[in-house]
């Protein structure tokens, strides 16, 4: 007699891609004297990091221009004390090179389209008061230097995680416990089973998974099945929003292994506009 029941193999995963950390680029200072060139090299490489031909205002950025003239930059007695971009259109990852900036009080990079992670490189900028990361891409483990974390401190609406528990009290602390309840990150405890109808089991399978924590706010659980000789994915459905912790598959072959894919979602809205949706 034919087994009726697919075999199971799961796989957790997370909708958005992390992009490649840029190269080291070679900065030329020019004619730009008013700060140190380490603190130009940092700032010229964020501009080529993030896209900087294409923000929405790069007004005298990498000009023979003073610094302090930048769009966004605060210089004070020859350091630079504020990098301010919010919605400025900067696209990639965050330079490490910006904890080479020790005179820094406020870094504002939020509602922007940056992804990777957050570089524990600015655990050095240890005058930093401000740091307002929200509103972008971003996804990963927190650094552990925000075990102290700034003032200041905004990191909603990403797809970060903490699992250091010193890092996440933390930072939930600041966030007035609003840190996790705003990260679209992957289920958890994601399962598989038979699914039964009427005490047959033929041809479906049920997931079920622990819902994120972030059930505001537009989204669900796309669901992704393939035969394990396959080589992609192919979409089954997505539910009605990121409360609910199962889907059935249906329609399955008997007799033969699948792996399936959930991903969470969360749709583009006012506070993170740049989701892919």
């Amino acid at each position: 007699m034919k087994n009726r029941t697919p075999y199971i193999s799961i796989i957790l995963a997370l909708m958005f891609s992390i992009s490649p950390v840029w190269a080291d680029c070679d900065c030329p200072q020019d004619s730009a004297t008013d700060i140190p060139p380490g603190e130009y090299a940092a700032l010229y490489t964020l501009y080529t990091a993030t896209g900087g031909d294409n923000w929405t205002d790069n007004a005298y950025w990498l000009s023979s221009f003073p610094v302090s003239s930048w769009h966004g930059i605060t210089v004070e007695n020859g350091h630079v004390t504020g990098v301010v971009l919010p919605s400025n259109n900067l696209t990639g990852t965050i330079p490490p090179e910006l904890g080479n900036l020790p005179n820094l009080l406020s870094l504002m990079l939020d509602s922007n389209n940056l992804t990777g992670e957050i570089p524990p490189e600015l655990g050095n900028l240890n005058s930093l008061l401000l740091m307002w990361l929200d509103g972008n891409n971003l996804s990963g483990e927190l650094p552990l230097f925000l075990a102290d974390p700034p003032e200041y401190l905004d990191l909603r609406y990403n797809h970060l995680t903490a699992s250091d528990q010193s890092v996440l009290d933390a930072v939930e602390l600041v966030h007035t416990y609003r840190f996790r309840s705003t990260q679209t990150i992957p289920p958890e405890n994601l399962s598989a089973r038979p699914s039964e109808i009427d005490g047959k089991t033929e041809n479906r399978i049920e997931l079920s998974w622990d819902p994120i924590s972030y059930v505001e706010d537009e989204g669900g659980y796309q669901v992704f099945y393939k035969k394990t000789t396959d080589t992609d994915y192919q979409y089954y459905a997505a539910t009605a929003d990121k409360a609910s912790s199962s889907i059935t598959v249906s329609d399955l072959d008997p007799g033969i292994e699948y792996d399936f894919k959930v991903s969470s979602v969360t749709w583009a809205h006012d506070y993170q506009k740049l989701i892919p949706s």
